[in-house]
């Protein structure tokens, strides 16, 4: 299926300042999508997850307007220091690696945030952990965009 961009509204009153993002798609049935990629700025979503979308005259892409089934995936933002990206941070490639090898991936290199996809079959507990290692040694801060696993308790 051919991959098709979606929009997201965002709250004016975010850090970031963007009104939307743009994420790709792929249609399952309808107006239902599953999101192909990592969202950098959106809350509540996941790559993977499946969503509703609507049409609205003189938009360019379809909205967003609800998850209808989670991905399993969780989203993570790591805001990267002094206004440089992780290509720019030899501390990166460190902290970065041990998270590469148990599934993760991210989006953004050479940005000051990264998104960062925790796939569904990667356990979160020592994912989040690897991501407090990495802030914790100044290599970076970050954020949860959205949790999709399973948690225990």
């Amino acid at each position: 299926m051919p991959q098709t961009k979606l929009e997201v509204e965002l709250p004016e009153s975010d850090w970031h300042n963007y009104g939307s993002e743009t994420l790709w798609g792929t249609l399952i049935e309808g107006d239902i999508y599953q999101i192909d990629n990592v969202p950098v700025f959106a809350y509540g979503l996941s790559c993977g997850d499946k969503v509703r979308v609507v049409i609205e005259e003189g938009r360019a892409f379809p909205i967003v307007e609800e998850v209808v089934a989670g991905g399993g995936h969780s989203t993570y933002r790591l805001m990267m220091p002094s206004q440089r990206g992780a290509e720019h941070n030899p501390e990166f490639e460190k902290y970065w690696k041990p998270l590469e090898e148990i599934g993760c991936n991210f989006e953004g290199y050479d940005a000051t945030v990264i998104a960062i996809d925790v796939p569904s079959q990667t356990d979160i507990y020592q994912a989040y952990s690897l991501l407090q290692a990495g802030e914790d040694n100044g290599v970076w801060s970050f954020e949860e965009g959205h949790c999709g696993h399973q948690l225990e308790g």
